[in-house]
């Protein structure tokens, strides 16, 4: 059996796909599901993938961005060709996925093109402004921990001790504060 490493995902069926990806390790499955051609086989293998336990948000919303979604956004669900159909209802699982908390933040897993997730929210906003809703709305709390999340390039002070710090358990907890669910939980606000 060919190792993940060097399995040629150009060249071959879509069967090979899904029985290479479910033997990759999180990292590998993470690093492919950021990467996939969405031309080949993105029902399957990244259906499977974004199912997975472990997978983060910073990788949902760029397996999300890479999938040009803004396309299909404003396209009734019966109006889209029914050869886009099936990655439709995956992001559509990919977002109510992110919107209901299934993908965790982890730290130095954020967003790879910030412009486009900005740009998506821009969208979103405006969209509100002017009554209209798209059939993709992610939470504008988990993108702003994605964008929290994203690790600018290292510099010379990237080792020196981080008095400011990003408190994950807070970043997790703070979307039920603002909706005053903590009391309901007796957490102190």
């Amino acid at each position: 059996m060919q190792d993940f490493a060097s399995f040629d995902w150009d060249d071959s069926t879509e069967k090979d796909h899904v029985r290479m990806v479910r033997t990759g390790t999180l990292t590998q499955i993470r690093a492919l599901a950021q990467t996939y051609d969405w031309g080949q086989h993105p029902v399957s293998v990244l259906g499977w993938v974004m199912a997975q336990k472990g997978i983060d948000l910073g990788t949902a919303l760029n397996v999300f961005q890479n999938a040009k979604p803004l396309q299909y956004n404003y396209i009734g669900k019966r109006d889209v060709p029914a050869a886009h159909r099936g990655m439709c209802r995956l992001l559509d699982n990919i977002c109510q996925r992110i919107n209901c908390g299934f993908y965790l933040p982890e730290q130095g897993f954020g967003i790879a093109r910030e412009d486009k997730m900005r740009a998506w929210v821009k969208y979103q906003q405006d969209d509100a402004a002017e009554g209209r809703v798209g059939r993709w709305v992610l939470d504008d709390e988990m993108i702003n921990t994605a964008l929290a999340l994203t690790t600018p390039e290292p510099d010379a002070h990237a080792f020196e001790e981080d008095t400011t710090g990003f408190d994950f358990i807070d970043a997790l907890v703070k979307p039920f504060r603002e909706q005053g669910i903590a009391k309901r939980f007796r957490m102190r606000a």
